[in-house]
């Protein structure tokens, strides 16, 4: 069977994310935003990076995407992080890839980020979509402890510790207060995200300050 590749739409960042994201029940069809009468599981955004965050193991890396009138967040995980490297904040970019959903929030699994040295980039795409959709309402970016990227997902930052671990432990367990500063998180989330994994028995408390993993 020959696949063919799923349009990528050119859409306002706010109708993406005012859109209803339905999980399909066929095998072979992608879960998708529906907004404007279409069924979007594949975007093409132009926007300004307005923040970003990778990891302090480079497993993990988002950015925040502005339109100007809504952001929405892209996250590359492991080898994907390549896409990042060249970008910076203030950038203006192209990003193609796919809508996925995690906890309620819509963001982007990219394909493709490239940076636009030509700022008309963005005036051609705003006339574009006014003429497709008309002017989007403005959605103000939501804010965790006066940051955008505040700390990572969850089973991110879980399995970023059980790296963590294995790697800073000599053989008398790893420093605790090490692994919250590489986490990258804040330090609620961090203790928050160790307590969970030793009373799921994955991790233990060798020594006061110092974890191992289980097993």
């Amino acid at each position: 069977m020959e696949y063919l590749r799923n349009t990528a739409y050119k859409i306002w960042i706010s109708d993406l994310i005012k859109g209803q994201y339905i999980k399909s029940d066929e095998e072979f069809k992608p879960n998708f935003i529906s907004a404007k009468g279409l069924a979007i599981s594949r975007v093409n955004l132009i926007g300004v990076v307005i923040d970003k965050y990778t990891n302090a193991d480079k497993t993990y890396s988002v950015i925040v995407i502005d339109d100007g009138y809504a952001s929405i967040r892209a996250r590359v995980w492991n080898e994907d992080i390549k896409l990042f490297e060249n970008l910076e904040v203030g950038n203006l970019v192209l990003v193609l890839g796919k809508v996925k959903e995690q906890s309620g929030e819509i963001y982007i699994m990219p394909e493709f980020a490239n940076r636009l040295s030509n700022p008309l980039w963005a005036k051609f795409r705003r006339e574009e979509l006014l003429k497709l959709y008309g002017e989007p309402g403005k959605i103000e970016a939501e804010k965790k402890n006066d940051t955008i990227i505040s700390d990572p997902p969850i089973d991110v930052g879980r399995k970023t510790i059980i790296n963590l671990i294995e790697k800073l432990d000599k053989g008398d367990g790893a420093e605790s207060a090490k692994i919250i500063k590489e986490l990258g998180a804040s330090e609620e989330k961090a203790n928050a995200l160790i307590y969970e994994l030793i009373k799921e028995g994955e991790v233990f408390e060798y020594k006061q300050g110092r974890l191992k993993l289980a097993g």
